[in-house]
């Protein structure tokens, strides 16, 4: 979900005429965005999975979707969150990704748990990660591309180091074309 408002607000700087809409399942966090970000922000508590997603431009997700505990979730909601992009929209996808390949996959969460012992010490790093084992999914980078595009994105990875990426999907035109016919004409 939006969290406590820290990526919408530096989204808002750069784009100050945007109108965020924010969906939360965790009223505490949402109560921590509503203090940071303009009056003007509209936020939900709600699953971002169920919730509806409005008409807009861009849909924004850091280290949410992993909370997607299915692949079926996932390409629910990424057809979800296609109907929902107006023409020229995105969807930018900031999450663990990691490789394929096992001794790949095996090295880049070595590198992770490498990070968080340098930031919160060796105990630390090995509960947080057993804590996340049991209610995160991260998908492999290959099949988050697959499941976009079979979404009706057209993806590209923006940024990728060790487990994470930042991936940009853009409606392929045919799927623009299926999502602007079920529009009414108020969208």
């Amino acid at each position: 979900g939006i969290g406590t408002g820290a990526l919408a607000e530096r989204c808002l700087k750069s784009v100050p005429k945007a109108r965020v809409i924010g969906i939360d399942s965790d009223p505490e966090i949402l109560k921590a965005a509503a203090q940071r970000l303009p009056a003007s922000t509209k936020l939900l508590c709600d699953s971002f999975v169920e919730s509806e997603l409005p008409a807009c431009d861009a849909v924004v997700a850091s280290f949410a979707l992993h909370h997607v505990r299915t692949r079926k979730g996932k390409e629910r909601l990424y057809g979800r969150i296609a109907a929902a992009l107006r023409r020229n929209g995105h969807f930018l996808m900031v999450d663990c990704c990691p490789a394929d390949d096992a001794k790949l996959s095996a090295a880049q969460f070595h590198a992770w748990k490498s990070h968080l012992a340098r930031q919160y010490g060796s105990k630390q790093a090995d509960d947080y990660l057993e804590a996340w084992s049991h209610e995160d999914v991260y998908v492999p980078l290959n099949d988050e591309l697959q499941l976009m595009g079979k979404a009706g994105f057209s993806v590209e990875v923006l940024w990728r180091k060790d487990a994470f990426a930042v991936l940009r999907g853009k409606l392929t035109e045919q799927r623009v074309a299926t999502s602007t016919s079920r529009k009414s004409p108020k969208e």
